[in-house]
């Protein structure tokens, strides 16, 4: 069906023929699917339920209004609520733990992905590391420094003499390292 709308002559138009059929999959899934769109909170708690914002929304309402009686009952109703919602999380995150621990107890592993048993994969793979060295035409070489060049010279006890200096419980900061690189440059 696809391919008879996006033939012309002898040719086949792929990007008319790619675009109706993901046109048509995307509308299968629109019909079938339910979008729902959830809207989460970096402070919210896992176990807040829709019930109990909106006994903290009535809880508030009566608080704004002044009611003492009513701001009783709304705090009590928003603690069971509360209470509730804690409580059903924690069963759920229970089950999981428990399924996680039968898991444990009989030993279950997921099977392990399984390597060829094939003795002539290191000789291939050196093989394509030496193709890729035949390739590099240019020869290591040795730089020296020229005269007018300082080159960097450490000495053991200087660095170690830099080093005791360091107090491990403060961090040592910028000015300790200009310090540093200058006596370094200077010996």
């Amino acid at each position: 069906m696809f391919r008879e709308a996006a033939t012309s002559g002898d040719s086949i138009n792929l990007e008319e023929y790619t675009e109706s059929v993901t046109g048509y999959i995307s509308k299968c899934i629109d019909d079938v699917t339910v979008s729902k769109v959830i809207t989460t909170h970096p402070n919210q708690k896992p176990w807040m339920t829709a019930e109990v914002r909106v006994l903290q929304r009535t809880c508030d309402k009566v608080v704004k209004s002044g009611d003492k009686a009513g701001l009783r009952t709304a705090r009590a109703k928003l603690s069971r609520a509360i209470r509730e919602a804690k409580r059903t999380y924690a069963q759920k995150i229970h089950t999981q733990h428990m399924w996680q621990g039968i898991q444990v107890v009989i030993t279950y592993k997921t099977p392990s992905p399984t390597c060829d048993s094939d003795a002539s994969l290191p000789d291939v793979l050196n093989n394509i590391y030496v193709w890729f060295e035949a390739l590099n035409c240019t020869t290591a070489k040795k730089t020296t420094p020229l005269p007018t060049e300082q080159a960097l010279c450490l000495s053991t006890a200087d660095v170690r003499k830099t080093l005791l200096r360091v107090n491990p419980r403060k961090a040592p900061g910028p000015a300790f390292l200009a310090e540093c690189s200058e006596n370094v440059l200077t010996n």
